[in-house]
């Protein structure tokens, strides 16, 4: 008398395993499916590990896209590639100019000291003795004004 089997029990598996014949053509694998499965061992591992990585894969897209309307744009360096948040990279830049103008300027402010000191007006200055200190002009008592003289 036939006795009836579950489905899966003695099939082999359904999942099918690269051909050696051909780099194109699938063969079918030829494992026994596990018990109350219709696949074999690997091919379960496999699958399982498949849909849990695309689940993975959806959800850190849904938390990316969440951070990211939260977050500032992210900017390379044109110079050295380094990633930097927007705001930080221009401020950065504003400071690397600020810094250069600086130099700059104090090079133009050393070139004209110099021009001046070889002129004949530095020369006048140089002979002329500095006071040591400087007072403050004189204010009148009350700390005003002086009167006006019509």
């Amino acid at each position: 008398m036939l006795q009836r089997v579950p489905l899966f029990e003695k099939l082999s598996c359904v999942g099918l395993r690269p051909s050696r014949a051909s780099d194109r053509a699938w063969s079918p694998c030829r494992r026994p499916a596990l018990p109350g499965d219709c696949f074999c061992e690997s091919h379960r591992a496999a699958l399982d590990g498949l849909l849990f990585g695309l689940f993975q894969w959806e959800l850190h897209r849904e938390i990316a896209r969440i951070e990211t309307r939260n977050r500032e744009p992210i900017v390379a360096c044109p110079s050295c590639g380094a990633l930097w948040a927007a705001s930080q990279f221009l401020a950065r830049e504003a400071e690397i100019r600020a810094e250069e103008a600086r130099a700059e300027a104090a090079a133009r402010l050393k070139a004209a000291r110099e021009k001046i000191g070889k002129s004949a007006i530095g020369k006048r200055r140089e002979a002329r003795p500095l006071p040591e200190e400087r007072q403050p002009a004189a204010r009148p008592p009350g700390g005003g004004l002086p009167p006006r003289r019509d």
